[in-house]
């Protein structure tokens, strides 16, 4: 998550979220593209609770 957000932003993109963890065990960021496309990246933990 960390390494696409900042390729992400370091390719022109603007943050939205910072990379950060969940409550559910995951991680998750995004990012505005400079077309205006929102891009949300996240990872998935198998097994984790809500």
């Amino acid at each position: 998550m960390d390494e696409f957000h900042r390729k992400a932003v370091a390719a022109g993109g603007t943050s939205v979220i910072e990379p950060e963890d969940t409550e559910w065990g995951s991680r998750r960021a995004r990012v505005l593209d400079p077309q205006g496309q929102e891009w949300s990246a996240g990872t998935y933990q198998p097994g984790a609770s809500w």
